[in-house]
Formats: structure tokens, C-alpha cells, sequence
């Protein structure tokens, strides 16, 4: 008998993550990803339909990270055949504060930590050839420039990249995007200073995007409707980029 396809949503505690999970799991069976077991079993008893799956990690140690799924996939006997990698982590200073063990853990946390995980879901021994969809939750700005976030820029700019690299090496087997949100209000957002909010408020012609909204194109992009869409960093801001920056 084959084994059960997941689909594995990376940050799924809180935020984004936990949005896309819920939209996602009456259609599909999912492994929700995050740091704190408490936090995923609220969100595991928010989903609909049964036989979800949690998976505790710490992607900011992103050299522990195969090895931790590999063993996850072999315990579990779960494959998976979607990826949303909603993981995510961001802070505001002057580049003249940045401190490299920050930035490194921004990098594992944003972009080394999908990476790691595409490697093993690719490997046959660890995931047979059940792999279909990665879909990576970059940013507005791996586009456009922002005062303060040099760093958060830089891993969401890696992950667009990399989706395009990827896109190439493993059509048509496997589809490969990235979803640019502009600002949405999640708990992680809602910690950023109230100017800095004030200003993106401004900015968004259509004002802040919700979870749901994130999430209405994450569905999308996971179904059949969207066959023919690969090596796509897609830009669903508000009207944001088209009209002014920060």
C-alpha cells in the first residue's frame, strides 16, 4: 500500500501558517510544522477532517534539519507532495546594527530552511517520487527596498531565486513558486512599530492584506488550476508595488 501524501506547511503555530493550514485541511492531509507543540495542537484541532500530523523544529538551526525530517518521514511513514513553506522571521534596524548570528538565523530561518527540506522531499529514499508542488512565501520585498530590512530583503530575494533555479531543473515533474505578499497582519507584523504600520497602511491601495487573503492564493496555487504556472515569483500586494514604496 502507498503511503498517505502530505501536504507539509512549514510555521503553521501562528500567522500565515496557521491560516493556510486551516484553509488547506479539508481537502488535504496536512504535517504542520512549528517550534511549539502546544501552539501546533491548537492548530491541528483547528483543522478540519482527521490524520494530521505535527512536526516540532527549530529552522534556525538549518544544519540539524535533514536529518530531523528524514527521521520525522521514517517514524511517520508519511510522504509528502506539497510544500508551503510559510516559516518565516523579520525584524527593523539600521543595517549598521546588523549582527551576523542575526542575520544567519534570518537566512536559515527564511531560505536555508526550505532549501534543506526540498533536498530531502526530492531524495527517493526519504519521499519516493511523490513530490508535486513547493510553494515558497517570499515577500514584496525581495523586490523593492526598505529601510531597515537589508537582511529580510536579501533571504527573500535568495527564495525567488531559488524558485526559478528550481522551477527549471525539475519541470515538469514537480511545480515550482513563490507568493510575494505585501504586508499582512499576522501577530509577527502587529509586533513592528505602529509608524512603520501607519506608513504600510498608506501604502497599500487596498489596504493590509489578511491571512485569508494569503490563503486564497496558496489554494490556488496548490490545485490543478494552476498546472500550467511554474518558476513564478508572484506578487500579491494590494496594489503596493505598482503604485510607491515605503
Amino acid at each position: 500500500m502507498d503511503a498517505p501524501a502530505f501536504t507539509l506547511v512549514t510555521g503553521a503555530s501562528s500567522g500565515i501558517g496557521s491560516g493556510v493550514a486551516v484553509a488547506l485541511a479539508p481537502e488535504r492531509k496536512l504535517i504542520l510544522h512549528g517550534r511549539d507543540r502546544e501552539r501546533l495542537e491548537g492548530v491541528r484541532g483547528a483543522c478540519a477532517g482527521g490524520g494530521h500530523l505535527v512536526w516540532t523544529a527549530d529552522f534556525a538551526r538549518a544544519d540539524l534539519l535533514a536529518e530531523e525530517l528524514k527521521a520525522f518521514l521514517r517514524a511517520s511513514g508519511a510522504r509528502v507532495s506539497a510544500l508551503v513553506h510559510c516559516a518565516g522571521t523579520v525584524s527593523v534596524r539600521p543595517t549598521r546594527l546588523d549582527v551576523y548570528g542575526d542575520s544567519l538565523r534570518a537566512m536559515n530561518v527564511n531560505f536555508f530552511s526550505a532549501a534543506e527540506i526540498i533536498q530531502v522531499l526530492l531524495q527517493a529514499a526519504h519521499n519516493g517520487r511523490t513530490l508535486q508542488d513547493i510553494l515558497l512565501i517570499s515577500s514584496i520585498y525581495s523586490r523593492l527596498g526598505a529601510k531597515g530590512q537589508g537582511i529580510y530583503c536579501a533571504t527573500k530575494g535568495a527564495a525567488d531565486a531559488y524558485v526559478r533555479a528550481l522551477a527549471a531543473e525539475l519541470s515538469p515533474r514537480v511545480r515550482v513558486n513563490s507568493l510575494l505578499p505585501g504586508a499582512v497582519l499576522t501577530p509577527m507584523t502587529e509586533a513592528l512599530p505602529e509608524a512603520y504600520l501607519d506608513r504600510c497602511r498608506d501604502a497599500h491601495p487596498l489596504g493590509l492584506g489578511s491571512v485569508a487573503d494569503v490563503a486564497n492564493y496558496v489554494e490556488f496555487l496548490l490545485s490543478p488550476k494552476a498546472r500550467w504556472v511554474t518558476g513564478q515569483n508572484i506578487v500579491a500586494d494590494g496594489g503596493f508595488s505598482a503604485c510607491k514604496g515605503l
